[in-house]
């Protein structure tokens, strides 16, 4: 057994047109690679049977989505040698997922706490001097939580709907 050890880029594609950030805690990554070896001797080419990850990430699972044997243009003009090609997608684990959507949906009752304060107090409903200390100590909690979450973009970064905010 040889063991060769690389680094790959992983493709980053679009999600629904836009960037993969948009589908955070949801998105996903491809990595495609091939590999061939050559005897130096002969130019031959050895026979790879297979290729796995050997190292993982905390919060990013790999997942084999193809493992063949490819045939590509060999060094000598006019032919082609035996490769092997495997292809990975990596996704967020279940439990960094479920981590960032508590943290979303805590986020999300803090804000809907402070929105009640605001329309109570708008409307004139009496409320203890207590109470109104709250949205100041939610306006320093959420950047805090925010930057809890894994691998989430910049602050500020997105404004949309699914809460990265």
């Amino acid at each position: 057994m040889v063991e060769v050890q690389t680094q790959h880029l992983l493709e980053v594609t679009a999600w629904y047109g836009q960037d993969q950030q948009y589908a955070y805690p949801f998105d996903t990554y491809v990595l495609d690679t091939y590999v061939q070896a050559l005897d130096p001797a002969t130019n031959a080419s050895i026979p790879t049977l297979f290729m796995r990850i050997a190292d993982a990430t905390d919060n990013l699972e790999p997942t084999l989505r193809r493992d063949r044997g490819v045939h590509t243009a060999s060094p000598v003009v006019g032919s082609s040698t035996a490769a092997h090609g495997v292809q990975y997608s990596f996704g967020r684990t279940v439990l960094s997922q479920l981590f960032v959507m508590v943290l979303f949906i805590v986020n999300w009752l803090l804000t809907a706490v402070v929105a009640y304060i605001a329309v109570s107090a708008f409307d004139g409903v009496p409320l203890a001097e207590g109470v109104l200390m709250l949205p100041v100590s939610v306006i320093l909690t959420i950047p805090a939580l925010r930057a809890l979450w894994v691998d989430a973009p910049a602050f500020g970064q997105s404004c949309i709907f699914d809460g990265l905010f």
